[in-house]
């Protein structure tokens, strides 16, 4: 195989919409992603009128500018862990190309990803941050992780590309 595309997506509602894009070369795992392998509250489906797009996240606080999560109302969802399957990946391919948009979830997933070394075998990395969804209390801290992880990200020498 020269490619394939793995798309990753814990809400259902989505879930149902990509299933239509899978093929040959485009998978989807309906899982979250995170530093392990475990099953996490996630939020946002219920907390809001939009089924979809607002973003919902396993992280209980993104999107606390918008409105505020309930554990109780909250699904329970599997997740994968990314560093496992970059390194199952590699063993396929030569460069891996990742895509990373997760709302929040990036703060625990890359540090995880340069703690194992895992960052290393990826050519190209396209983030995009969510600190602008948290309240204010809570923006900075997340701004500044961002400018660290980028830095870290940067002196590998990997490709990276802020996705805005």
């Amino acid at each position: 195989d020269i490619f394939d595309y793995i798309l990753i997506e814990p809400n259902p509602n989505c879930i149902r919409e990509l299933e239509k894009l899978t093929c040959e070369k485009i998978t989807l795992i309906p899982k979250g992603v995170w530093s392990s392998e475990t099953t996490l509250n996630f939020y946002g489906i219920s907390e809001s009128d939009n089924k979809v797009f607002l973003g919902g996240s396993i992280i209980s606080n993104h999107n606390s500018s918008r409105y505020k999560s309930h554990k109780k109302e909250s699904l329970k969802v599997r997740t994968i862990c990314l560093s496992k399957l970059i390194k199952d990946k590699k063993q396929k391919y030569d460069v891996i190309i990742v895509k990373m948009d997760i709302e929040s979830s990036e703060y625990e997933v890359l540090p995880k990803l340069i703690k194992d070394n895992s960052i290393n075998l990826i050519n190209h990395l396209f983030v995009e941050f969510h600190s602008e969804y948290f309240d204010i209390k809570e923006k900075s801290k997340y701004m500044e992780l961002e400018k660290e992880l980028i830095q870290i990200i940067k002196s590998k020498k990997i490709g990276f590309t802020n996705w805005i």
